[in-house]
C-alpha cells in the first residue's frame, strides 16, 4: 500500500507541475499577444495621423499652388500628379521586389 500512495502522490506532483507549466505558458502568451496589439495599435494610430498631417499638407500645398499659379484647380492637378508618379514608382519597385528587400532590411535593423 505505501507504493501506491508514493506514486498518487507523484503522479499529483506531475499534474500539479503541469497545471502551472500550462498557466505560465499561457501568461506569456498573453503577454506577446498584448504587446502585438498594443504595437499593431500604435502603428494604426501614427498612420492615421501621419495620414492627416499629409492630407492637409497636401491640400495647403495644392491652394498655394493656385495661388501662385493664378488658378482655381492647377494647384490640385499638380499635387495629383506628384501622388501618382509615386503611385507609379511604388508599384514598378514592388513588381520588381525591391520594395520587398527595402521592408525587409529596414525591419531587420530593428532587431
Amino acid at each position: 500500500m505505501p507504493k501506491i500512495l508514493k506514486i498518487d502522490q507523484f503522479i499529483d506532483a506531475i499534474s500539479k507541475y503541469i497545471k502551472v507549466r500550462l498557466d505560465i505558458v499561457k501568461n506569456e502568451m498573453a503577454d506577446q499577444l498584448s504587446a502585438v496589439i498594443a504595437g499593431v495599435f500604435a502603428l494604426i494610430l501614427v498612420l492615421f495621423f501621419l495620414g492627416i498631417f499629409c492630407f492637409f499638407l497636401s491640400f495647403g500645398f495644392a491652394i498655394y499652388l493656385n495661388e501662385v499659379i493664378n488658378s482655381n484647380f492647377l494647384g490640385y492637378i499638380v499635387v495629383s500628379f506628384v501622388y501618382f508618379i509615386l503611385f507609379i514608382i511604388v508599384i514598378r519597385l514592388a513588381k520588381s521586389g525591391k520594395l520587398k528587400e527595402v521592408i525587409k532590411e529596414s525591419f531587420l535593423e530593428d532587431e
